[in-house]
């Protein structure tokens, strides 16, 4: 899946788990002229959070990325984990 967007916010990278992984995500609303969607993507592994280097808030963004869903007890989960991250416009170029 892929959506093309302006990139809103960037989390910090955050470590976790016996082997520190390492995440970060953005938040990525497209530039429609009325009712814009929003996605909260997720970059896990060191290998992924490296892609977001160089993507600042304000760019524009092509990213690719995978959804999927975990259950516990009697909750639902969804998961969207980027994939890749190409840059399409600087902040700066961005109206």
């Amino acid at each position: 899946m892929k959506i093309e967007g302006k990139v809103t916010s960037i989390s910090g990278i955050q470590t976790f788990g016996t082997t520190d992984t390492k995440k970060q995500s953005i938040l990525v609303t497209e530039l429609t002229e009325k009712y814009p969607n929003s996605l909260y993507i997720d970059f896990l592994g060191e290998e992924n959070v490296n892609k977001l280097n160089g993507i600042s808030e304000g760019d524009v963004v092509s990213v690719e990325f995978n959804t999927g869903t975990n259950q516990k007890d009697d909750r639902v989960f969804n998961n969207i984990k980027g994939r890749r991250v190409d840059k399409l416009k600087e902040s700066d170029d961005v109206l």
